[in-house]
């Protein structure tokens, strides 16, 4: 499936206040913001649509308005796992657009989604016109970086149990999600992403919803309560001392 519109390029008051209400560029002066917010156009894609392909160079820096993105990535034993992302803001793709490289997973679209798509080729112009702006795109991708090593040392020292809830927090964090929006995500998916068994997944489920932090349906996971959800994290890993 493709492009089903390429709208305006002038953001809504709407969308330009997701995506500078959270995240990334909600730390970035104004005069960035509107500079760099210039640069690309609104696009509406329909579910499947393949953002790029492994192995491949990125066209663009995409900046997620509505919907979810789902990343591909390889196992060593060539299992793929998706790693899934809803929340408005989320930015893909700098730092292979910035060097060229080619990427090291799929990014494909699990719902109709909306992004904001800026050229690679204006991305550079932009940077390179203001050499200090590439502190920014250091910061995100180094934002991400800790983020993901912080996520590796919990999953690495806690339990089975642990594992699940830290990757569902992780999910919850990382990727500024919403209460109340539902990943698409199925318990066999999110059992690969923690390294754990279905039957373990469906333990820490029954235990989540015991404690009011999540709602699930087929196919479909839902934060109700990111507090509850941290405040779960918490306890088990103070059961461990």
């Amino acid at each position: 499936m493709g492009i089903l519109t390429v709208q305006s390029k002038q953001l809504s008051a709407a969308q330009k206040k997701i995506l500078t209400r959270d995240g990334w560029l909600s730390l970035q002066s104004l005069n960035f913001q509107d500079s760099f917010l210039a640069l690309g156009t609104v696009k509406q894609f329909e579910a499947g649509y393949c953002l790029y392909a492994l192995d491949s160079q990125v066209s663009h820096v995409y900046g997620l308005i509505d919907g979810q993105i789902d990343v591909h990535l390889l196992s060593s034993t060539f299992e793929e796992i998706a790693f899934p992302s809803t929340g408005r803001g989320k930015w893909y793709s700098f730092s292979d657009a910035i060097t060229g490289d080619r990427t090291a997973g799929t990014a494909i679209l699990k719902t109709h989604s909306t992004m904001f798509c800026v050229p690679r080729a204006k991305l550079l112009t932009f940077l390179d016109d203001d050499p200090i702006r590439y502190r920014a795109i250091i910061s995100h991708d180094n934002t991400l970086r800790r983020h993901i090593q912080r996520v590796l040392m919990d999953a690495l020292t806690g339990s089975e149990v642990e594992r699940v809830v830290i990757r569902l927090q992780a999910l919850v964090d990382g990727q500024n999600t919403d209460v109340g929006t539902s990943l698409k995500l199925t318990q066999t998916e999110l059992a690969a992403m923690a390294g754990v068994s279905l039957p373990t997944v469906q333990r820490t489920f029954r235990l989540l919803k015991k404690f009011e932090a999540v709602e699930t349906a087929y196919g479909e996971i839902q934060i109700t309560d990111r507090e509850k959800l941290s405040q779960l994290q918490d306890n088990l890993e103070q059961s461990k001392g």
